[in-house]
């Protein structure tokens, strides 16, 4: 029996360096593996070929899409990491789980997903990120100045995009975050399951992009604006009372913890939780002076650390007032806090 605590070391120095670094490469390896085989099961499965070949049809013939210009042509093509779930009854919107972050959502008998009457879906803690097909257009004119919308932001002309229907998780962060990046978090939940991801800097987002969320990223502001609003001018997509806001918005209960995912009513686009429960970076530097990008309005001027960027749509914390659909606030791109999270979008590839 040790009275004393021991550690391993190697008699070789050179072995010592190279043990731990062959850990994490194995580490590294094993999510690597999982990723792909993520990526498979979403275009490449016999089922994902089924469900890819009946969503390029559904949306070639859906008047929700009508006049759009996709990267591969005429159509859509199968998007890597991503399994169609079939269009949203109620929105005409059609919806894709991202595979790299989980499961689909509860399946009915008919190996559909289960929705209820108001095209809501039945979310558990292992479910991936549900992604929003987005028809591309222009964010609408806001119908007073005193919502103080950027008047760069109406005048761009988006592409078609995935926007997250929910806010992203903290289970789905977990199971795409290699371990330095957990660590370095501690979320706030209040006991609950499925809330939103928080407590989260920029930085600590960005660094995930590369590998862990492939082809995702944080959604510029005027895209965050576009799928907030869903087709409205109004202060919220609710209207410009405050009374619309009930069961939709801060609003409707006044709250100071952080609620599930899906808590709060969908807009005309199928997105929930838009006003008020975690602010949601965008990609965008706070006083950029570049002019916004073509196709997805991002707003950079280039420069890594030179700026604070963006964030949108209120925080469990704050009034109602402070999620309306044009407000904007930033920090600098280290800044944690337990009502900062994110709504991740993505890019169409060919």
């Amino acid at each position: 029996e040790s009275k004393e605590r021991r550690t391993w070391r190697f008699a070789d120095s050179q072995q010592e360096w190279w043990h731990p670094q062959l850990a994490a490469l194995d580490g590294e390896l094993s999510w690597l593996s999982t990723m792909r085989e993520a990526a498979f099961a979403s275009t490449e499965s016999e089922l994902a070929k089924a469900r890819w070949s009946e969503a390029i049809e559904g949306i070639a013939r859906s008047p929700k899409y009508a006049g759009q210009r996709w990267p591969s042509g005429d159509r859509l093509t199968p998007q890597a990491g991503l399994l169609p779930l079939g269009a949203n009854p109620v929105t005409g919107l059609w919806e894709f789980v991202h595979l790299q972050t989980g499961v689909e959502p509860t399946l009915g008998a008919d190996g559909r997903v289960l929705r209820d009457a108001e095209g809501r879906l039945t979310l558990t803690p292992e479910t991936g990120m549900v992604l929003v097909l987005l028809p591309g257009g222009r964010v609408p004119v806001a119908d007073s100045t005193n919502q103080g919308q950027k008047d760069w932001i109406p005048r761009v002309e988006l592409s078609p995009f995935f926007l997250s229907k929910y806010e992203l998780t903290v289970e789905q962060w977990d199971r795409v975050s290699i371990p330095r990046h957990r660590l370095a978090v501690r979320p706030y939940t209040d006991g609950k399951t499925m809330t939103p991801m928080n407590n989260i800097s920029w930085d600590d987002i960005s660094a995930l992009w590369p590998r862990e969320l492939g082809w995702c990223g944080f959604p510029s502001e005027t895209q965050w604006e576009y799928g907030c609003r869903g087709g409205t001018a109004t202060t919220w997509w609710t209207g410009n009372d405050w009374d619309s806001l009930e069961g939709a918005g801060k609003a409707s209960y006044p709250r100071t913890s952080i609620a599930p995912v899906g808590s709060l009513r969908a807009n005309a686009f199928g997105l929930h939780d838009v006003h008020g429960n975690v602010w949601e970076w965008c990609g965008d530097i706070y006083d950029a002076k570049a002019d916004p990008r073509a196709g997805d309005g991002l707003r950079d001027d280039g420069v890594d650390g030179s700026s604070i960027r963006v964030f949108r749509g209120g925080g469990f914390y704050n009034a109602a007032s402070y999620a309306r659909s044009a407000t904007r606030y930033a920090y600098t791109p280290g800044r944690r806090g337990n009502d900062l999270g994110l709504r991740p979008s993505r890019g169409i590839t060919p």
